[in-house]
């Protein structure tokens, strides 16, 4: 069986978020329009915000 964990969002990682993410089939499967590492970052701050507000909450699939 595989081991998959699940992670708060965090800003350290923006780098691997924003390199995994600007792939073009994530990124059109995902119908994201993330351009720079800052709107990577930008958005990141928005969920952290999200859900410190208890709006949502976000978390990361980590696997082995």
């Amino acid at each position: 069986m595989q081991h998959v964990t699940l992670l708060p969002l965090d800003l350290c990682y923006t780098n691997v978020i924003f390199e995994l993410s600007s792939d073009p089939h994530i990124k059109n499967a995902l119908g994201i329009t993330v351009e720079n590492i800052e709107d990577t970052k930008t958005f990141l701050l928005f969920a952290i915000e999200e859900e410190r507000q208890k709006k949502s909450l976000s978390r990361m699939i980590v696997n082995e």
